[in-house]
Formats: C-alpha cells, sequence, structure tokens
C-alpha cells in the first residue's frame, strides 16, 4: 500500500526519470486496456484538477457532489488498470524500474486520451477559434528573422 501512495504521488509529482523496458510495457497496457470512455473519465478527472487552480477557477464551477463523483471514476478506473488488467507491468514497474516512471506512463496515457478528443469536430472548432485572433504577419516575421 505504501509503494502504490509512492507512486500516485509520483504520477502528480514533476520530476523526470528514466523510461525502461518495464515502463514501456506499462505505458502499452494502460494504453490498450483504455476504452474511449475511460478517456473520458480520465479527462474529466484531469479537467476537474485544472480547474482548482486559482487562476483558472473561475472558467468554471463544479460542484461537490460532481467533484466527488468524478474523483470516484476515476479511482475506479485507476483501480481498473493498476490492480487488474496492468498489475503485472505495474509491479515490474515499481520493483526494477523508478517509481516516477508509473507517472510517466500515465502522463503518456493522458497525452493519447487527449489527442483522441482533440479529434472531435466540435472540439477543433473551438481550437480554430484562436486562428481568428492571430496575427499572422508578426508570426511570419518571426519565422523569417529566426530561419
Amino acid at each position: 500500500m505504501k509503494k502504490i501512495s509512492l507512486a500516485m504521488a509520483f504520477f502528480l509529482s514533476t520530476a523526470s526519470c528514466w523510461a525502461g523496458p518495464y515502463s514501456d510495457d506499462l505505458q502499452r497496457c494502460l494504453v490498450e486496456s483504455t476504452s474511449k470512455r475511460d478517456n473520458i473519465v480520465l479527462v474529466r478527472w484531469l479537467s476537474k484538477a485544472l480547474l482548482a487552480h486559482p487562476e483558472v477557477k473561475d472558467l468554471a464551477v463544479i460542484g461537490s457532489a460532481k467533484a466527488a463523483q468524478i474523483d470516484r471514476d476515476f479511482a475506479r478506473y485507476i483501480e481498473k488498470l493498476l490492480g487488474d488488467n496492468c498489475s503485472a507491468p505495474f509491479a515490474n514497474v515499481m520493483r526494477y524500474e523508478d517509481p516516477d516512471a508509473v507517472r510517466k506512463s500515465f502522463e503518456f496515457l493522458g497525452q493519447v486520451a487527449l489527442k483522441e478528443l482533440m479529434e472531435n469536430p466540435q472540439v477543433q472548432e473551438a481550437v480554430s477559434g484562436v486562428l481568428k485572433q492571430l496575427d499572422m504577419e508578426k508570426i511570419g516575421r518571426a519565422i523569417l528573422l529566426n530561419f
């Protein structure tokens, strides 16, 4: 239990580590064991966590009951991954590699989940709104001046 708590703490920290064959196996297992619905659970939890930052807190209000449900859903998802589907790769990382590799594996999983969500046409449209606000001449000059 202590090792799992340590791994989750490392998962949430920002330190870097060397990835080895066991963490590669864990990354592969996490991605292969994650459904489209699981990606939504992951992104909902990440969104809730990010919206707790004081500088962006005003963008959305998540009620305490909804926040607790998001945490429960994410906890069940983590339990499924580390306790069932990917228990052997997880144990190998904890046994043979830096426990920070668990955090790196989840970062990779988060990137995969976000990539999938970014492919949604409505998300694409929302992201493209910034293009109307960009001074493309300024961007072009920056490229030319620094090429």
